[in-house]
């Protein structure tokens, strides 16, 4: 019986020296990977700006980051007798030549199909480019609102000028609106009560004042082609010019 014991433990001691043979070398092993892992780079997703990106499409209705327009004055550029506006390539070497001058040989939009600016009438003397930022001698512009073409205008030219959205909205002629979407309201705030609108269509809404988001206009009910009108001819209200930087009136610059 005595022997049988001490073979017992022999076996038992045998077991648990296989075993702690076995648990050494997985720990081992485990380490040799843990190390492997800690030295090995590690493959991670490429920074969004190394990632190829399809740029959404310009939007002529997005004032988001810009200063406002630069537009025509009225005035000759510089010395020049004619008048002539004159955008610039980031290396200042000379990209295009806009000229209002009826007996001029350069018909603008002809010879640069790139030029496309936010508002350009050649017969009416406008021209009216969104400002992307400026500098101390040059404004960044928008001269193609399709593509998003950017070039440049020098400040020391005389022809043209920077507006904030807020003056260049105020100076049109009129604006039109989504009366169902943007109703007339008698105060600048959503809680204002709605104020009726007249349906003639030959009636214009001019712009008046700015207050934030908000545009006050003003119409003539003399405009419409009604015989007689009763009582107030000119009428005011308020509605949305811009929301979430992005303009939602229809402008007229002329009549």
């Amino acid at each position: 019986m005595f022997i049988a014991e001490v073979t017992g433990v022999m076996y038992m001691l045998k077991v648990l020296g296989y075993s702690l043979v076995l648990f050494s070398a997985t720990v081992n092993l485990d380490n040799r990977r843990y190390l492997t892992n800690i030295n090995t780079p590690i493959l991670m997703d490429r920074p969004i700006h190394e990632v190829a990106q399809t740029p959404s499409l310009p939007n002529e209705n997005s004032i988001a980051n810009t200063l406002g327009v630069v537009t025509w004055t009225g005035e000759k550029s510089g010395d020049d007798s004619k008048t002539t506006i004159k955008l610039y390539n980031h290396d200042g070497s000379l990209w295009f030549e806009v000229s209002f001058d009826e007996d001029s040989d350069r018909k603008p939009g002809e010879s640069n199909p790139d030029f496309n600016p936010f508002a350009f009438h050649r017969d009416y003397f406008l021209l009216a480019l969104k400002c992307l930022g400026a500098d101390a001698n040059r404004y960044e512009v928008i001269a193609n609102e399709s593509t998003g073409l950017r070039k440049y205008v020098k400040k020391i030219d005389r022809a043209m000028k920077l507006q904030t959205w807020e003056e260049h909205i105020v100076q049109l002629f009129s604006v039109g609106f989504d009366r169902s979407k943007n109703p007339l309201l008698s105060a600048p705030t959503p809680r204002g009560r709605r104020v009726r609108a007249p349906t003639d269509a030959d009636v214009f809404f001019h712009p008046v004042a700015i207050k934030g988001d908000w545009l006050r206009v003003k119409w003539d009910l003399s405009e419409s082609g009604a015989a007689k009108v009763a009582g107030t001819k000119i009428h005011y209200g308020w509605i949305k010019w811009k929301e979430n930087n992005y303009l939602i009136i229809e402008r007229f610059y002329f009549t």
